[in-house]
């Protein structure tokens, strides 16, 4: 099977609080995130219930995932508590480990 992979830059801009910095200013730092996506994950983002996860909730759940499961086809499962919506997020990446095939809050893992 074939998929068309796409390449997101996502550019970060986090304020950052500067202790020498006495006028009360914050400090920009920008991070440059690299995310992959397949055509099927942005065709199923746009459906009502998947398109409030952020980015970020995908980058924690392939970063710091609470479990992993390798699937048969070789994809990998990862699941993220992701606490603004208490509720556990899978995301589904190809083989390579880096592209998203699927992400949504799964029902029925608990933890």
């Amino acid at each position: 099977m074939i998929f068309c992979v796409n390449v997101v830059f996502i550019l970060k801009i986090n304020n950052i609080s500067s202790r020498n910095n006495h006028a009360g200013n914050s400090q920009q730092r920008r991070e440059l995130s690299l995310m992959k996506y397949t055509q099927y994950f942005l065709h199923t983002r746009k459906r009502p219930d998947r398109s409030r996860i952020k980015d970020e909730w995908i980058e924690q759940a392939i970063c710091h995932p609470e479990k992993e499961e390798i699937q048969d086809d070789n994809r990998i499962r990862r699941w993220a508590y992701i606490k603004d919506e208490d509720k556990y997020l899978r995301v589904i990446l190809l083989p390579d480990g880096e592209t998203v095939h699927n992400a949504f809050f799964d029902r029925d893992y608990r933890g």
